[in-house]
């Protein structure tokens, strides 16, 4: 089973692709790139977004602002960048786990935007190989260009 995980500043897109399958056949999960504080927990995604509308004192931020502000201030605690990220990659996995076991998966490639290639690579990175999880990543415009059936 490989697993491709297209990350950018919107959204975080993941397809997996059983071996010998038609990528017709590939299941995607996806967590929108968004971190909600509440009640001193912070929540990613669909569950952040509805913690945001039902409970009072909550903050939301785009990934954009938590790299403009090297991570969060919260209740004058700071919150680091790669934790921000944790989060948001540990839901992905979560859903991910629900349909694949670890022992099916042979591959993980991980694409990221170009001009944010180098910073991101180091925490992407660091998150998932404290989870054990050996990945390869791409810049999106290597990902892109080296797919063998690009139509111009």
């Amino acid at each position: 089973m490989n697993i491709g995980i297209d990350f950018n500043t919107k959204t975080t897109k993941a397809a997996i692709l059983s071996n010998g399958s038609n990528v017709e056949d590939c299941k995607i999960f996806e967590v929108k790139n968004i971190l909600v504080i509440a009640n001193g927990n912070i929540f990613a995604g669909e569950e952040g977004f509805n913690k945001f509308l039902t409970e009072k004192n909550s903050a939301i931020y785009e990934l954009d602002q938590i790299v403009e502000l090297n991570g969060l201030i919260i209740n004058k605690q700071q919150i680091s960048t790669e934790k921000c990220l944790s989060v948001i990659f540990t839901l992905l996995l979560n859903k991910i786990k629900a349909s694949v076991s670890n022992s099916e998966i042979s591959s993980i490639v991980v694409s990221i935007p170009y001009g944010k290639f180098y910073y991101w690579n180091y925490l992407i990175d660091k998150f998932f190989s404290k989870m054990g999880i050996h990945i390869r990543m791409a810049s999106q415009a290597t990902a892109f260009f080296s797919q063998p059936n690009i139509r111009s």
